[in-house]
C-alpha cells in the first residue's frame, strides 16, 4: 500500500517549533497584565481595608463616649438617691456619717465630634508608619497606596454620608493613577481613563443635587458641611487628572523620542552592515546574547519588583486585619460593659423613683386610695405551685401544688398615682399594688422587723406595696417596694424548705429572684367577698 503526500496537506502554522514563538509572546504579555491587575487588587484591598478601620475606630470611640455618659447618669441617679434620703431624720443623720458621691472625672464627657478626630487621628498616625517604608530594604520603589494627597481617614470625618461613594471613587481613581506613573501601559491607561469618566460623572451628579438643595431659602450647617465636602473631593479629582494627563503627554513624549533613536540606531546599523557582513555577522551574535541575557536580567527585576510590592502590601493589610480584630474585641468587651450597666442603671432609676414618691406621700394626709382591679392566684413557674397562706398557721405562706378556692385567691388593688421613670410615657409608668387574701382578708407584705414575707396587715399600708417586673403579669418578678429600708427587694422563695424573703433591688440581684405568674381569674370564677 502506497501513500502519498500533497504539498498543500502540509501547513507552516502546524509545526511545534512555528507555534511556540507567538504562544511564548502571548503569556508573556497575559503575565505583565496579571502582575498589574494584582497590583491594583491590593491596592484596593488596603484602601477598603483602612477605611474599615477607620469605621471600626469611629465606632469604638462612639460606644466609649456611651459608656461616659452611662458613668454620667449612674452618678446623677446616685446623688439623686442621697439627697433624697436627706429629705428624712435617719437619712439625714446617714447623710452626715457617709462620704459623698463623688462625681466622674471630667475628661469622660466628651463631644462626639472629639471623639471622631481622635479615632481619625489613630488611624492617620497608622497610615504615616507605612508612608515611611515607600522604598524597601534594595532600595526598589514600590507601588504604595499611604499618598500623600487627602488620605481615606481623613475624608471619613469629613465627609458625609451621600459622598462616600464620590470619594471612594476619587481615591481609586489616585491609587491607578500613582501605579500609572511607575508601570505605564495600556492596560494600565484604559482602566485610569475608565475611573476618570466614572469619577466625573459621579461628582457632576453631586453637584447637581446640591445646586438643588442649595437652591431653597433654608440653609443648614449639613448643607455647608456637604458642600465643603464636595469641593474638596473635586479639589482632588481635578489635581489628579492633571497628573494622570501628565503622565500620558510624557509617555507618548517618551515614545516618540525612542521610535526615533530606534529609526536612527537602524539605520546606523543597516549602513555597517553594508560595510562589512562578517562583522555584521559577529555583531549580531554578541547583541542576541547580550539581548537574551539582558531580557532575563530584566524579567528578574521586574518579578523580584512585583513580589516586593506584594509583600508590602500584605504586610499592611496583615497589620490592619490585627487592628480591627482587636478593635472589635474591645468593642464586644465594652457592649457587654453597657449592657449590664444599662441594666443597673435601669432599676436603680426606678428605686429612686419610688423613694421620691414616698417622699411625697409624707406630705400628704394619709396614703392615696387603691381601687380594686381584679382576683388572681400566684404561681410559682419552677415549681407549677401556687402561693397559698395557712389561716392554721398564723397565715404563713406556703407552695402548694393545686389551688385553694379560697386560701390562693387575691385580691389585686392598684395604688393611684405610681412611679414613673418618664412622665410622658404610660408604658414606664410602674403601678403599686398590694395582694389581699380572700380568706384571711389581710394582705402580703414586708415584716417590720425581719427580711421575710408575712401576710398579717389589716390594711393596705407602706410595707404591703408591691411592683411588677415592667407591668407583666403572666411571667414576671415581684419586687416589695419597702424591703432593704425602701430600696426595694425582689421575692425569692427557697422551694425546699418554703422560705420566703428578699434580695436586692439591682440588676444582679434581679437575675437570682423567683419567677412568678399572675393569673387573673375570669368574672364567673370570683366569688363575692364578704363584707
Amino acid at each position: 500500500m502506497s501513500f502519498s503526500y500533497s504539498s498543500s496537506s502540509y501547513s507552516p502554522g502546524l509545526f511545534p517549533s512555528q507555534e511556540q514563538e507567538p504562544k511564548s509572546t502571548s503569556t508573556t504579555r497575559s503575565h505583565d497584565e496579571d502582575n498589574l491587575i494584582a497590583q491594583q487588587a491590593a491596592a484596593e484591598a488596603i484602601a477598603i481595608s483602612r477605611s474599615t478601620l477607620s469605621t471600626t475606630l469611629i465606632q469604638g470611640e462612639q460606644l466609649q463616649h456611651c459608656d461616659d455618659l452611662r458613668i454620667r447618669s449612674e452618678y446623677v441617679i446616685n446623688k439623686s438617691n442621697r439627697l433624697i434620703r436627706g429629705m428624712t431624720f435617719t437619712g439625714w443623720v446617714a447623710n452626715i456619717f457617709s462620704k459623698d458621691v463623688e462625681p466622674p472625672p471630667s475628661t469622660l464627657i466628651v463631644s462626639s465630634s472629639n471623639s471622631t478626630s481622635n479615632s481619625a487621628s489613630t488611624t492617620r498616625n497608622i497610615n504615616s508608619e507605612y508612608d515611611k517604608n515607600e522604598k524597601g530594604e534594595d532600595g526598589v520603589q514600590k507601588i504604595v497606596v499611604t499618598q500623600d494627597i487627602d488620605d481615606s481617614t481623613n475624608q471619613l470625618k469629613l465627609i458625609p454620608s451621600q459622598l462616600i461613594n464620590q470619594a471612594s471613587l476619587v481615591n481609586n481613581y489616585n491609587c491607578n493613577v500613582i501605579i500609572l506613573k511607575q508601570c505605564y501601559n495600556q492596560a494600565c491607561l484604559d482602566i485610569c481613563n475608565d475611573l476618570e469618566k466614572k469619577t466625573k460623572e459621579s461628582l457632576h451628579r453631586a453637584y447637581t443635587d446640591m445646586n438643588m438643595n442649595s437652591s431653597s431659602m433654608n440653609v443648614h450647617e449639613s448643607d455647608e458641611i456637604y458642600i465643603d465636602a464636595w469641593k474638596q473631593l473635586n479639589q482632588k479629582f481635578l489635581s489628579t487628572q492633571e497628573l494622570h494627563h501628565g503622565f500620558i503627554q510624557n509617555s507618548r513624549k517618551a515614545i516618540s523620542s525612542s521610535k526615533n533613536n530606534i529609526n536612527n540606531n537602524m539605520t546606523q546599523q543597516m549602513t555597517q552592515k553594508s560595510n562589512s557582513i562578517e562583522s555584521n555577522n559577529d555583531i549580531i551574535h554578541n547583541l542576541a546574547m547580550e539581548s537574551n541575557k539582558k531580557s532575563m536580567i530584566d524579567k528578574y527585576q521586574k518579578q523580584e519588583e512585583h513580589l516586593n510590592i506584594l509583600a508590602s502590601n500584605m504586610n499592611e493589610l496583615l497589620h490592619n486585619g490585627s487592628s480591627i480584630a482587636m478593635s472589635l474585641q474591645e468593642q464586644n468587651e465594652l457592649l457587654d460593659t453597657l449592657n449590664d450597666g444599662t441594666d443597673e442603671l435601669k432599676e436603680s432609676t426606678k428605686m429612686v423613683a419610688r423613694k421620691a414618691v414616698r417622699v411625697t406621700y409624707r406630705s400628704m394626709w394619709g396614703l392615696p386610695k387603691s381601687d380594686f382591679k381584679c382576683t388572681v392566684i400566684i404561681q410559682h413557674i419552677p415549681s407549677q405551685k401556687y402561693l397559698t397562706i395557712e389561716p392554721h398557721h398564723n397565715n404563713k405562706l406556703t407552695l402548694q401544688p393545686i389551688p385553694h378556692p379560697d386560701a390562693s385567691v387575691f385580691e389585686v388593688h392598684e395604688r393611684k398615682g405610681g412611679t414613673s421613670t418618664n412622665q410622658n410615657d404610660d408604658k414606664n409608668t410602674h403601678k403599686i399594688i398590694g395582694f389581699l387574701n380572700k380568706c384571711s382578708r389581710t394582705w402580703i407584705g414586708h415584716s417590720t422587723f425581719m427580711s421575710s414575707v408575712v401576710c398579717s396587715a389589716k390594711k393596705f399600708g407602706r410595707n404591703e406595696e408591691w411592683e411588677l417586673d415592667d407591668g407583666i403579669m403572666h411571667m414576671t418578678k415581684i419586687l416589695c417596694v419597702s424591703a432593704n429600708w425602701n430600696n426595694g427587694g425582689w421575692l425569692l422563695v427557697d422551694e425546699e424548705a418554703e422560705y420566703f424573703s428578699f434580695v436586692g433591688f439591682d440588676a444582679a440581684s434581679k437575675k437570682k429572684a423567683s419567677l412568678w405568674s399572675i393569673i387573673v381569674l375570669p368574672p364567673d370564677e370570683i366569688v363575692q367577698r364578704s363584707s
